[in-house]
């Protein structure tokens, strides 16, 4: 039922778990993890299916069987969220953070749940804890950012935001969900905004930066063309490497690939350890059936935090598999999954090669 969940495929994942259900209420399952698991499951279905009645009789039940699980707690915090109950949300992921440490994701949402409510010191501390946690995670660095911001210390939210830049950018773009996660991210609009807000009120010399931060947050929002077009007039201003990956990267995402080749060629050649830059040229030889320049460019894009190559390595099994090294494969997609167990685009390749 967790793969069928993971694949997206709902109807089936939901009949299954209806008919485990079923078997629970029957006595036919004994063990108490197990039983709560299945009414988590079914409740996150629910869920996102916005019955939030339902799943919040299926989250009840799964604390009643076990208390000392977190998910419950989580889920039942993000249905309180989506409701616009904030304060009652935090007590709820509070609760599912002291239930389970490291949890990042209740922290963050713990945060965000204080910065609703203009708790904007209390909501830094909750976010930085989730940064700690997953030093990587985009949407927990902006809402930090903009909390320092909102508390009078624009040069934290300087450096919170600066580090963006060097983050892969879809390191955040989907969230595993299996098991207790709900996927609750910062609407495109309003993280847009904070990002904004915070850019009128640096001075010049901070101003550069943070506009590709914000450009680049446009693409990952989905808003390609308004990205191309400032990041190109910015471009023409400023040469520097990380402007020409921004505008590779867009343009093969639009198959713009001779745009792309060049933007990215620009970009190596004015810094050659440009990591975004390795990783799209990579994905340009893949596509033209190169393997080895792709596996090499797959190789240079893995500089500094490991977490900032998970995408990479991802790619890098792919490439494995064209030479029938499925072994290999799994392998590299399991050591990715070993520094971030919830990186979505490794567990799908990992479920398919297992189907």
């Amino acid at each position: 039922a967790i793969q069928l969940q993971v694949l997206s495929e709902e109807k089936a994942a939901e009949e299954v778990l209806l008919t485990l259900y079923s078997d629970s209420v029957q006595g036919k399952i004994q063990v108490q993890e197990d039983q709560a698991d299945i009414r988590i499951l079914l409740g996150i279905l629910n869920s996102s299916r916005k019955n939030y009645d339902n799943a919040m009789d299926y989250f009840n039940q799964a604390l009643a069987i076990k208390s000392t699980n977190a998910a419950p707690y989580y889920n039942i915090a993000v249905i309180l969220f989506m409701e616009g109950k904030f304060r009652e949300a935090v007590n709820y992921f509070k609760k599912a953070a002291e239930l389970k440490p490291l949890f990042y994701s209740a922290k963050l949402h713990e945060g965000y749940s204080l910065l609703k409510q203009a708790r904007y010191r209390e909501a830094f501390h909750a976010l930085n804890e989730s940064i700690r946690y997953n030093p990587n995670h985009r949407e927990s660095i902006i809402l930090a950012s903009y909390c320092a911001f909102k508390d009078s210390d624009p040069d934290t939210a300087y450096r919170l935001l600066s580090g963006l830049i060097n983050i892969d950018p879809f390191y955040s773009s989907k969230v595993f969900v299996p098991l207790y996660l709900l996927r609750l991210e910062i609407p495109e609009d309003e993280s847009i905004r904070y990002v904004s807000q915070i850019l009128e009120k640096l001075d010049n010399g901070k101003k550069a930066l943070i506009k590709q931060v914000l450009y680049m947050l446009y693409f990952v929002k989905g808003d390609a063309e308004t990205a191309y077009e400032n990041l190109s007039r910015y471009a023409r201003k400023n040469k520097n490497a990380f402007t020409y990956s921004l505008l590779g990267m867009i343009a093969f995402h639009q198959d713009k690939y001779v745009d792309a080749r060049s933007n990215l060629s620009m970009a190596l050649k004015l810094d050659y350890s440009n990591g975004i830059a390795h990783l799209y040229a990579g994905r340009l030889a893949y596509d033209a059936g190169d393997w080895n320049q792709a596996f090499n460019h797959f190789v240079k894009a893995q500089t500094g935090d490991e977490r900032k190559c998970l995408y990479a390595q991802t790619l890098q099994g792919d490439i494995l598999l064209k030479y029938n090294k499925n072994t290999e494969a799994l392998l590299l997609w399991k050591k990715v999954l070993s520094v971030d167990p919830m990186y979505i685009p490794a567990w799908e390749r990992l479920l398919n090669l297992k189907e």
